[in-house]
């Protein structure tokens, strides 16, 4: 204890003052009434009366079309790598494929929005069944969702 008590007495009077300060808010923090009061000081009328409650906002058709909009911009935007553009589906689904799937190196993608699906396009590379490095392009069509439909070409 007299280890603690030579730290205190070590301190300056500003630095005292203020862990005093400290343990005081904190108290007051814990041990203070949690309860908000349910009436106005004014005339003690509840407040719930005398509050209104925040207007919904409504939005106009223009604003609701550029909404949904771009929440499926957004969706379709996620099936993609941030990194390199790549369709994380079609990745998978053309390393699943290939002789030697490490070999995998993505060069680009390009998609179309077709209403109900999209068409992807990815360019890549890899290495052939001869151990050459080829650069393969393939189409596909597939939903909002990601999920290939159909292989295009």
């Amino acid at each position: 204890m007299e280890i603690k008590l030579n730290k205190w007495n070590k301190l300056k009077k500003w630095q005292k003052v203020l862990i005093v300060i400290g343990i005081l808010a904190l108290l007051g923090g814990i041990l203070g009434d949690k309860e908000k009061p349910t009436t106005s000081t004014a005339n003690n009328i509840p407040i719930s009366s005398t509050m209104s409650p925040s207007p919904v906002p409504t939005l106009t058709p223009e604003q609701k079309e550029a909404k949904e909009k771009e929440a499926r911009k957004n969706k379709i935007d996620s099936q993609f790598s941030g990194y390199d553009g790549s369709h994380h589906n079609l990745e998978r689904f053309i390393k699943q494929s290939m002789n030697d799937p490490d070999s995998y190196e993505h060069v680009s993608t390009r998609y179309w929005d077709q209403g109900e699906n999209i068409v992807i396009v990815t360019s890549f590379r890899g290495t052939n069944a001869f151990g050459g490095k080829v650069v393969n392009t393939i189409k596909v069509k597939a939903n909002l969702e990601g999920e290939i439909l159909e292989i295009l070409k």
